[in-house]
């Protein structure tokens, strides 16, 4: 990228594509690059292609992906005040619609970010320490007039706090110091989420080992942390697969979510991104208008993406890749453009009278979207509910929202040119993935996607013979509803079915059981349906609990006594639709039999406030009334 200097601020970017990662050297090692013509600086790494991790302490060596701004090649990369082309938190808050969350008092409290970092920043000290107000953090707070963040630490790759490592042996100054690194995300998780916990984790060296068979495992373990951000990458190995278990939320922990920069070298991106279970964040060129609201994004040519060569597609990648077999990368994108880059604060690497610095790449994406998960984590955990699991909460939100056109566009920028080998375009793309956020909108709909928290569920579902083969089926609950808090029970769907080909809820041949209005049971936490239709002694039948979606008046449906809405499956995890298979029962069936399955591929998405909605088969054929339905 290069920065035209003549033309109204971020309004003109040329774009040019950096080097790609090298492969195949014999050992590691950093290299500065300086396009022709000027431009900025790149960091071309060439690693160790090793096919086998079983010797940790072999691993190769991360690269961080930042970019330092250097307009027109020529002049000083630092400066005494933030540099005047740089973004600063203020600007990047509102074009994102950060700013009105954080007005808001949603700013992050309460909760923790883990950031994963090599080496020690020498300048960056714990907040209890007396000298913070020296700190480099301090002084990037008192420019820009944020508050300090309630609680920073600083804790080895062993989450202990000390002993701590050494410095960068690179020294101060070098092209893509990890001091530089550790500046731009401690400072901008900050800026995006100004009142959250930071943890520093600073690994002994920037290898596989320490950054996350040591580090990222030892950091989700760590009391509060909600979110691990990792700013850098390793070239795919097959290998990697074995890993991807460590980017899942410790048993016995609050919900963590794991995000990480997918690379500023283009096509195709880096580990751990690949990971299934990690938030991959790619990265665009932002221009604003005069006012500093958004104006519009491209894809940056940087920005990490492509296919894994190793793992899988995850099912909740189907939605967008649905004839690929491969995982693909990134998820969602945020301005990384050094062009468009941000300020920071870093006096260890540039003297206290020179602190000031540009930069960008997609190690800023990451953080700011870590900082963004940390205001969803703290509107989830006000509202009642639990911190976001990355791998089984906050991917599939992300791609259930793209999956629903209207969430899609109130929720996100769909960044449609740019390219970075592959071409940016309308919907997910390889350069930018879903897109970047429009935070005002995507907040709450991230915070409603299923809490976890104690809501009542189906314990027992039983049908007792009546008169004529007409069913009374009774469907218990873990704990009482009080209909009235909420919806009338008529505005919570309970159906029954005699299912189809295969026993599949839709198919074909189903035929939908007609039934009289429900009848709730507070004594004995119990719902009452009885079918208008005789039902053939011996037939199984599925029972489906959803909210009514056709009625815009259904409100939120059953609640319990405290207002939390029923979830309505039977795994204990909300976010399901409830189905049994029962036999039904007539004179001659003396006892009942039954079993449980979930219907795949159903979604119940709810929230306090917000109408619960499911996507429901079509294909029913209503039963003749004169006869018996088998």
């Amino acid at each position: 990228m290069s920065f035209d200097s003549t033309s109204p601020r971020r309004n003109r970017v040329s774009s040019a594509r950096v080097g790609v990662l090298g492969r195949g050297a014999l050992r590691s090692r950093l290299r500065p690059r300086r396009r022709a013509g000027g431009g900025y600086l790149g960091i071309d790494y060439l690693l160790e292609r090793l096919e086998d991790r079983r010797l940790l302490d072999a691993s190769p060596i991360a690269y961080p992906p930042i970019i330092i701004n250097n307009p027109g090649g020529v002049g000083p990369l630092q400066s005494s005040t933030p540099p005047t082309t740089a973004f600063t938190p203020a600007q990047i808050q509102k074009a994102y619609g950060i700013d009105s969350l954080v007005a808001s008092g949603n700013a992050g409290q309460g909760q923790t970010v883990a950031i994963i970092d090599a080496y020690d920043a020498p300048n960056f000290v714990n907040s209890t320490n007396p000298n913070f107000n020296n700190s480099d953090l301090h002084k990037f707070d008192q420019e820009f007039e944020l508050p300090d963040p309630p609680s920073f630490q600083k804790v080895n790759e062993f989450g202990q706090p000390g002993p701590l490592p050494g410095t960068d042996p690179a020294g101060p100054g070098a092209p893509g110091s990890w001091e530089v690194e550790t500046s731009l995300d401690v400072e901008w998780v900050h800026s995006i989420a100004p009142m959250a916990n930071i943890i520093l984790v600073e690994a002994n060296a920037p290898t596989f080992n320490d950054l996350i068979v040591n580090g990222v495992a030892n950091a989700a373990k760590l009391p509060g942390v909600s979110a691990v951000s990792m700013s850098f990458g390793f070239p795919e190995f097959s290998s990697d697969i074995r890993f991807d278990s460590i980017f899942q939320t410790p048993p016995g922990h609050n919900g963590v979510t794991f995000l990480a920069s997918t690379g500023d070298n283009g096509a195709p991106g880096s580990y751990p991104a690949f990971s299934p279970n990690v938030v991959a964040v790619g990265g665009t060129s932002l221009v604003l208008n005069p006012d500093n609201s958004y104006k519009s994004e491209s894809g940056w040519s940087g920005s990490g993406g492509g296919f894994s060569q190793f793992e899988s597609q995850p099912p909740f990648q189907n939605v967008v890749t649905q004839n690929m077999t491969q995982r693909t990368i990134p998820d969602v994108s945020f301005d990384a453009d050094p062009d468009t880059g941000v300020a920071i604060y870093d006096s260890y690497d540039f003297g206290a009278g020179t602190p000031w610095m540009q930069v960008g790449g997609t190690s800023l994406s990451c953080p700011c979207w870590a900082g963004l998960i940390a205001i969803v984590n703290q509107e989830r955990v006000d509202a009642g509910g639990t911190t976001l699991d990355g791998p089984t909460q906050t991917l599939p939100a992300l791609y259930e929202l793209y999956s629903d056109p209207a969430k899609y566009s109130s929720d996100f920028h769909d960044i449609t040119s740019g390219y970075n080998v592959y071409p940016a375009g309308i919907g997910y793309d390889l350069v930018t993935g879903i897109g970047t956020p429009i935070a005002n909108q995507l907040v709450p709909d991230l915070a409603r996607f299923p809490l976890s928290v104690n809501v009542p569920r189906v314990v027992n579902l039983s049908t007792v013979p009546g008169r004529n083969g007409v069913s009374t089926i009774l469907v218990t609950f873990s704990k009482p509803l009080n209909p009235q808090s909420a919806m009338n029970l008529l505005n919570y769907s309970y159906s029954v079915q005699i299912p189809g080909h295969n026993h599949r809820l839709g198919a074909p041949s189903s035929i939908l059981v007609g039934l009289e209005s429900a009848e709730y049971d507070a004594a004995t936490q119990t719902v009452t349906l009885t079918t208008t239709t005789p039902i053939h002694p011996g037939t199984p039948i599925l029972v489906v609990i959803n909210q009514v979606t056709g009625n815009p008046s259904a409100g939120v449906g059953v609640a319990d006594l405290e207002g939390i809405l029923l979830a309505g499956n039977n795994d204990g995890h909300p976010g399901g639709v409830f189905m049994q298979t029962v036999i039904a029962s007539g004179p001659s069936v003396r006892r009942p039999t039954r079993h449980s399955s979930v219907e795949k591929g159903a979604q119940l998405v709810h929230g306090p406030g917000t109408r619960l909605s499911v996507k429901l088969p079509t294909k029913l054929v209503a039963a003749p009334p004169h006869r018996w339905l088998r």
